[in-house]
């Protein structure tokens, strides 16, 4: 089993929020995105682990802003308006917002940006690198 250890610049969620350029038809929301996913799958993954290589300590002031302002740069990169909003003494919030001419719905996404503390002498691989097998995992 080979661990491979996957760079990318955009994220997971930045995918889900591209279903709002596809044309709907005679499909399904459900096919819709089980199309994209397949056509984009490799790329998903890509963000993914992207996404989960920031360090996102909550207690770590700097690294929640580096994860904020991550998230909201991918966000702008895809074209959705987004900023942090930022309170003294609070973690900063990503917002963004695209609007979508004739939409008649309202998609909301959360992304859980900020975490636990680590130890890695409890990982099997650093924390922050995460690792994408190729086979199955023995024992968990």
């Amino acid at each position: 089993m080979t661990a491979l250890f996957i760079p990318s610049r955009l994220m997971v969620f930045v995918a889900l929020a591209a279903l709002a350029y596809v044309p709907l038809s005679a499909q399904s929301g459900p096919e819709v995105a089980r199309a994209f996913r397949e056509a984009n799958e490799v790329s998903i993954i890509r963000d993914f682990a992207e996404l989960l290589s920031y360090p996102n300590r909550a207690r770590d002031t700097e690294d929640i802003h580096r994860a904020a302002t991550y998230v909201r740069d991918e966000l702008r990169a895809v074209g959705v308006e987004s900023e942090l909003l930022e309170i003294e003494g609070a973690p900063p919030i990503v917002y963004g917002e695209l609007m979508v001419p004739g939409a008649t719905r309202t998609l909301g996404i959360y992304v859980h940006y900020d975490g636990q503390a680590v130890d890695p002498a409890n990982w099997t691989h650093p924390p922050f690198e995460p690792p994408l097998y190729t086979a199955a995992m023995d024992g968990g």
